[in-house]
């Protein structure tokens, strides 16, 4: 009685052919396996504007001060705001953001987003109008406040999503890989992005994109 099997040839055959497919899909599901920047990057704005959001509904933190006869000899601003939302840097009205008395606008605001994100606060230095800190994600944090510009750009917040790790750089047509973007965040707390690929992963924060279809509309 025969024993039927494969023969050496059969197996070398049939080892092409699955070697041929694999070739042939691979691409594909490479291109199916999430953007795990995309997702970084959606996370961080979300939290971002969260964080706005609830401070700047919390007097306590970000209360507003008006013009007094103390503060100004214009009648006509009496009553009126000082400044606007996260403007506002006066001392705040309990722990722990009280201790916030002495500090800049661009060192409370810092110090606000480290105390609500999984950050490691012995990482947070401050120099002028300029903070940085890192996350547990191991994400760094760039935040410089300008009370001189515009109400919709008084704060820029850039995020590098690996740290130190390369490359270290922004979006461009030639460049593989992003790892740096920027935020301008307003007076009121909005945040806007500033990179077209951050726009771009946005407008797409809900859809199945691939990395390169990302990429490839963002320019």
């Amino acid at each position: 009685m025969l024993k039927k099997g494969f023969t050496i040839a059969e197996l070398l055959i049939t080892l092409g052919i699955v070697g041929v497919l694999a070739a042939m899909t691979l691409p594909t599901l490479m291109n199916l396996k999430p953007d795990d920047t995309k997702i970084k990057y959606i996370n961080i704005y979300n939290s971002i504007a969260t964080i706005n959001e609830a401070v700047l509904e919390d007097s306590t933190i970000y209360w507003a001060k008006y013009y007094t006869s103390d503060d100004t000899s214009d009648s006509s601003l009496l009553g009126e705001p000082m400044c606007l939302g996260l403007a506002c840097t006066d001392k705040p009205t309990v722990l722990p953001y009280s201790k916030m008395s002495s500090w800049s606008a661009s060192q409370k605001y810092a110090r606000v987003l480290v105390q609500n994100l999984r950050a490691d606060e012995d990482t947070l230095s401050c120099s002028g109008s300029k903070c940085t800190f890192n996350t547990l994600d191991g994400v760094s944090w760039e935040v410089t406040f300008n009370a001189s510009a515009d109400e919709d750009e008084i704060i820029k917040i850039k995020v590098d999503l690996n740290g130190t790790e390369g490359p270290n750089a922004t979006f461009s047509s030639s460049q593989k890989k992003t790892d740096q973007f920027t935020f301008n965040v307003s007076a009121y707390g909005s945040v806007e992005p500033t990179d077209k690929l951050g726009k771009v992963y946005l407008k797409n924060a809900a859809d199945s994109t691939t990395e390169d279809e990302d990429k490839k509309e963002a320019g």
